[in-house]
């Protein structure tokens, strides 16, 4: 069995069309005491709006089913002010959140699998009494080779703190696409958030 990768360029909407999701690799600033954030503001940096609205729905849902005070970022922040992050933070800070959580595509490969049937063995004709097995010659029957593809997005999510401008937390996940947005969304959120709550940056 052999794995080769083809790479490619999507946005955020992939990976909420996959599941099991892993978390790759995470950081955390070590110079900043972890204490939960008080409010928190969700944005997705993504160019397709109803994936960014879904992306911020679902993961404002999952932080808040923590316990959290979370808010998609598309209910008050105005589509003007994207490109413009100065702004957008006064904002924010205005309507009294501690923290951001972003996350954007790292883009998306695709694994090509290509697996080797079982090879088995079959009596040539003519040898299946004692006679003609005693000594027979079999013939080898290899199945045909198959070749499974699939894709996984990377994503990179970070959690800033509003107060110092600076990133506190982040973490680098690959999800495998099932082409089901919305579950997959879920998926992505749960796991993600679930490995945030461990740095003690939220409940």
């Amino acid at each position: 069995m052999k794995t080769r990768i083809v790479l490619g360029i999507v946005g955020i909407a992939l990976a909420g069309a996959c599941g099991n999701t892993k978390v790759l690799d995470t950081w955390i600033d070590s110079a900043v005491t972890p204490a939960p954030a008080h409010r928190i503001v969700v944005v997705g940096l993504s160019g397709d709006e109803v994936t960014r609205r879904l992306f911020e729905d679902t993961f404002s849902g999952e932080l808040n089913k923590r316990g959290n005070d979370a808010v998609a970022g598309h209910t008050f922040l105005p589509k003007e002010l994207e490109g413009d992050p100065d702004s957008a933070l006064a904002l924010i800070t205005k309507e009294g959140f501690d923290a951001v959580l972003t996350a954007r595509s790292l883009g998306v490969h695709t694994e090509e699998t290509e697996t080797q049937g079982t090879a088995y063995y079959i009596p040539d004709s003519g040898y299946y009494g004692w006679n003609g097995y005693y000594g027979a010659v079999y013939q080898d029957v290899t199945a045909t080779t198959y070749t499974t593809r699939t894709e996984k997005a990377m994503v990179e999510t970070h959690l800033y703190q509003t107060s110092t401008k600076k990133l506190v937390w982040g973490a680098r996940s690959e999800t495998t696409s099932t082409g089901k947005l919305t579950e997959g969304m879920r998926d992505y959120a749960h796991t993600v958030v679930g490995d945030l709550a461990k740095s003690g940056f939220i409940k």
